[in-house]
């Protein structure tokens, strides 16, 4: 843009025939060549810093509001009967839901965290709790008491915009 500004002010400058006044007036076309400089030196330093410091903050910001997003209204991602693949290496499947009281009603999940082992887990009920500043989402299995599963690396659902 700031190679356009340039050279449109210079082809607006020699069609009104305003470089041949300046130069009819003492000023040489090198006198010219400091203002350029300085504003193509203002616009690389500009563009430095929105390569280098501003996207990359815009992203990660992005980003951080889309996992806050779904892990704090991951009860409006739960659809029953439909398989959900929003976690990192974990599958859902709830066959009802009952998003008052948090609870979930039987619940299949395919845990792939591990990369040699494939976990099936089946539980006839179970309860998550969002944990928004770890990005995660904790079941606790109702029919073993011991077990409480905690997925991390929560996606943007599908259908939605997420960074690159």
């Amino acid at each position: 843009s700031v190679m356009m500004g340039v050279l449109l002010g210079f082809l607006r400058l020699s069609n009104d025939n305003e470089i041949i006044a300046l130069k009819s007036g003492g000023i040489g076309i090198y006198n010219l060549l400091p203002p350029v400089l300085i504003f193509s030196l203002i616009g690389c330093v500009m563009t430095a810093w929105m390569s280098m410091v501003a996207m990359p903050w815009g992203k990660a910001s992005f980003k951080r509001l889309v996992q806050d997003m779904a892990a704090s209204q991951f009860h409006i991602a739960i659809k029953e009967r439909t398989f959900i693949d929003d976690f990192e290496n974990v599958m859902l499947y709830v066959n009802k839901a009952d998003m008052k009281t948090r609870t979930l009603y039987d619940v299949f999940i395919e845990d792939r965290r591990h990369p040699k082992v494939v976990g099936t887990i089946v539980s006839p009920k179970a309860v998550f709790y969002a944990d928004p500043a770890r990005f995660s989402i904790m079941l606790r299995l109702v029919a073993d008491t011991r077990r409480i599963l905690t997925f991390t690396g929560l996606r943007a659902p599908t259908g939605s915009i997420s960074p690159s």
